[in-house]
């Protein structure tokens, strides 16, 4: 029995593509460190913080999970998460949720968009699902059904560029395999957040003289052309 499509093997070629072009920048710290220390992590030109954490199932606890920073082939900063996120079969669906902020050091920049990214496998029956929320900003999702379809990079860009987001990241697990020869893996969740930079005041103000220069010209000339009609 093949377990993976066509479909999911070029998903994945696609995800290791996306994951040899990666850069780790700092060494792991784990979830209930970051939570006991009320610690951070800074990746780049952002900061991660106010850390929150809860598991059922058969996934991992706090101090099992692992915080390490990173950088996409695009330059853009985040976090990924490691640990073993495992459903077996029996006993219902295993749920993870990870809580945090994300803000910007550069007082000059905004988060401008969001990358989500992770190797979700479901062997033989079952769903692995991975949701990534931004409050009222809007949700990114990858997932692996068998049977079904595999999405494993999701991608926005947000209505409006912001200092900070509340992000909350779920995974929910569940193998519908009757026996022991299946389940549910996960091993890494990325998170990358794209920047923006805010125009300099002086650029702002130049750009208003230009359009206030194209909008003085264009009434001069209808004001001609409507005195030469009336001669």
């Amino acid at each position: 029995m093949k377990l993976f499509s066509k479909q999911k093997r070029f998903g994945t070629a696609l995800l290791l593509c996306w994951v040899v072009s990666t850069v780790e920048a700092h060494a792991a710290v784990s979830i209930s460190e970051l939570i006991a220390s009320q610690g951070s992590v800074v990746s780049g030109d952002k900061r991660f913080d106010q850390f929150s954490f809860s598991s059922t199932g058969d996934m991992p606890p706090a101090d099992q999970v692992l915080v390490v920073s990173r950088e996409d082939f695009s330059g853009n900063y985040g976090i990924r998460l490691f640990g073993a996120f495992l459903d077996h079969p029996g006993d219902g669906p295993s749920e993870l949720t990870v809580g945090y902020r994300v803000a910007v050091l550069d007082p000059d920049r905004r988060i401008a968009g969001a990358t989500l990214a992770g190797n979700p496998t479901a062997i033989r029956t079952g769903a692995a699902v991975i949701t990534e929320t931004f409050g009222d900003h809007g949700q990114l999702q990858i997932y692996d059904e068998n049977p079904g379809s595999s999405k494993f990079i999701d991608s926005m860009t947000f209505d409006e560029a912001l200092p900070e987001l509340d992000v909350e990241v779920l995974l929910v697990a569940e193998s519908l395999v009757t026996g022991e020869n299946g389940g549910i893996t996960i091993s890494f969740v990325d998170q990358n957040f794209s920047q923006s930079v805010i125009p300099e005041p002086g650029s702002i103000v130049v750009w208003m003289g230009m359009a206030l220069l194209i909008g003085v010209g264009s009434v001069s000339i209808r004001y001609r052309k409507a005195v030469e009609r009336c001669r």
